[in-house]
């Protein structure tokens, strides 16, 4: 197989993802047939986009001032007044997107094509990207611009642009305007660019770099913070950091396996993450553009789950749609890290990998259908709580 795979590596590389990712988006179009989910969120959304569309201030479902998340997408949703209609086909097409630039950070990041299928069926048919397409929430183009930055950031590494380091400056700044967990992608990049560099006047820079980058994310929540109080600046930090760190490990163990041992998953998993992240930092390689590149991408999970985790205590069932945004990048970094341990020459790894594989085709599959169920018999659900997934 490993063999037949090398012989199309060169020239036909486009057809697997191609097809892949057809597959994908015929897998949400499954889950959507019948209509968006709708959740609390959502007819927040929907709300302060029509309120935008008529020309009045953005307010919830409930009257209230909508301060709670930025405004980036209400104002998207606004262009088509919120028809539920044109909001599945927005989702539809950034998850098309979103999927292009994935196959594009796996052709960066891995070397063997084995293992770049590998990862292109387990992050194209996931369930945590089918999730977030699958409801009317603000993660979709979120996630499109995630992978936007990293590719950008990718080709700084090897050229030292200027303009795309202004064009990541931008990104930042739409990405926080898009949510508010926006800020930990952020702050990840810009620490590793103030780390990696020893002159006094670039750190100051950089300094000033994140805070334009952030800037909207800062004036947005003061803003709704002095007009309504509570917000992302008021979010209970650090009152809940035991609970978080099981809470999300949940969330990320279940990713490879089903059920409570998630836990223990977790934990190799976050070992195995460790172990790359030490690896590349303290590498004998000579420093190169690609070495720069692995330890930024590296950094961005870790700081994003720590922010998650030092904020107050998540309603279970979102814990898995907030880490959905590092999902892509988390996965390419374990697929790394296993092809780094491969190369050395533990071919046996091939073996739990596949098994991972299945066990998340079968739970996307499940949680299509059980998608497809629910919105086809309860197309607008003003509760919205339902969108329980298969472990």
């Amino acid at each position: 197989m490993t063999k037949y795979l090398a012989q199309i590596d060169n020239k036909y590389t486009w057809i697997i993802p191609f097809l892949v990712g057809t597959l994908a988006c015929c897998t949400l179009v499954y889950a959507v047939w019948c209509g968006l989910g709708l959740t609390y969120d959502s007819h927040n959304y929907l709300s302060a986009a029509r309120a935008i569309a008529e020309g009045r201030p953005m307010e919830t479902q409930l009257g209230a001032k909508y301060v709670a998340q930025p405004p980036l997408f209400p104002a998207i949703l606004s262009l088509w007044n919120g028809n539920l209609s044109f909001s599945k086909v927005f989702n539809i097409v950034c998850y098309a997107v979103t999927l292009i630039l994935i196959w594009k950070l796996i052709d960066i990041v891995l070397c063997s094509f084995s293992y770049k299928v590998l990862a292109c069926f387990y992050i194209f048919l996931s369930t945590p990207l089918l999730l977030v397409h699958s409801f009317l929430w603000s993660e979709p183009f979120f996630l499109v611009l995630i992978q936007l930055i990293i590719v950008t950031l990718y080709f700084h590494c090897e050229t030292k642009s200027v303009y795309l380091f202004y064009a990541l400056i931008l990104l930042s700044l739409l990405l926080c305007a898009q949510r508010n967990a926006g800020v930990f992608i952020v702050s990840s990049i810009f620490l590793t660019f103030f780390l990696e560099e020893s002159s006094f006047v670039n750190r100051i820079k950089i300094g000033i770099a994140f805070l334009t980058s952030s800037s909207g994310f800062f004036l947005w929540n003061l803003y709704g913070f002095s007009r309504e109080g509570g917000g992302f600046l008021d979010a209970g930090y650090l009152q809940n950091v035991g609970g978080n760190i099981l809470e999300y490990s949940s969330a990320i163990g279940v990713w490879f396996v089903p059920g409570t041992s998630s836990h223990y998953v977790v934990v190799a998993a976050g070992i195995l993450s460790l172990w790359f992240v030490i690896s590349i930092f303290f590498s004998s390689e000579p420093i190169s553009p690609r070495l720069t590149f692995l330890r930024q991408l590296s950094t961005i999970p870790v700081v994003y789950v720590l922010g998650f985790v030092i904020l107050g205590k998540p309603v279970a069932s979102d814990a898995e749609r907030f880490l959905a945004g590092i999902f892509p990048v988390y996965s390419v970094v374990v697929f790394q890290a296993i092809e780094r341990m491969q190369i050395k020459g533990k071919k046996w790894l091939i073996l739990p990998v596949a098994i991972i594989l299945l066990y998340g085709l079968l739970r996307t599959g499940n949680n299509a259908k059980r998608w497809n169920e629910s919105n086809c018999e309860n197309p607008i659900s003003l509760s919205g709580n339902n969108f329980c997934m298969v472990p």
